[in-house]
């Protein structure tokens, strides 16, 4: 199953305060968006009088965090850890997982790339509410915006510098370029992103998660690789129904 954007590959299954936040446009999932954002905000808009153009990523993405928030966690269990049907013998190797090896020992990507460890490749995080993710970002690699429905998450970075952001639901942007060696917080149900903007060194990070099967929700694979109709999407950012009016009739 794919996750995230369609340049982000997945193996099985920032600034600091003050800093310019306005070259956010040349992430490589915004080319389309990016225009959106400014047509939305433009003189003469509904918004044009309260929400600066360099503020509208920020505010776009926390009215999409507000609706795609799901307030749900893993249920409690009864018993120490749940087996599967098809394990009789319950062993260490049970509770091992080997599948990072080969992604920690092997050549770096060339695109983002995103290992999820959740209960799906390691069943005996069933019932734990737990699980993780090993993020590696070349250079200028992104991880676009999403979201985790189901659980938050704590990121620490293990190598290299990356610029986290995070929108939370009363329109705040909130960046920070983490060094080696920092944690950042991203809270459950919030839409939030990382950018590696060295030209020359990759960054890893390793992400825990407070759910077993945290879910995500990749922001422009909702809007833009789903079935919305066009003209729904046009009208929703203030822009031109012209050039976004796929000929379908809304229903």
């Amino acid at each position: 199953m794919a996750i995230g954007s369609s340049d982000t590959k997945v193996m099985p299954r920032n600034r600091r305060k003050g800093e310019n936040n306005d070259d956010l446009t040349d992430l490589s999932f915004t080319g389309l968006t990016s225009y959106w954002f400014v047509k939305y905000t433009a003189a003469g808009s509904p918004l044009s009088s309260i929400m600066a153009p360099k503020n509208a990523f920020s505010y776009v993405l926390a009215i999409v965090s507000a609706s795609l928030y799901i307030a749900s966690a893993d249920p409690d269990i009864l018993v120490d850890y749940i087996v599967p049907p098809n394990v009789t013998n319950v062993t260490a190797d049970y509770f091992t997982f080997t599948g990072l090896r080969d992604v920690i020992g092997g050549a770096p990507p060339t695109d983002f790339t995103l290992t999820i460890v959740s209960m799906f490749e390691f069943p005996a995080l069933n019932g734990q509410s737990v699980s993780y993710a090993l993020l590696q970002f070349p250079p200028r690699s992104v991880n676009g915006p999403h979201s985790h429905p189901r659980g938050s998450e704590i990121l620490i970075l293990l190598l290299g510098r990356l610029d986290v952001f995070l929108v939370d639901t009363e329109f705040k942007l909130f960046t920070k370029t983490l060094e080696k060696g920092e944690m950042f917080l991203f809270p459950k149900g919030l839409i939030h992103y990382q950018y590696n903007s060295d030209p020359k060194n990759q960054a890893v990070a390793l992400s825990a998660f407070g759910s077993a099967n945290f879910g995500r929700v990749s922001v422009p694979q909702a809007l833009f690789n789903t079935s919305v109709p066009n003209i729904i999407l046009a009208k929703s950012f203030n822009t031109d129904e012209a050039a976004y009016y796929d000929g379908k009739d809304v229903p």
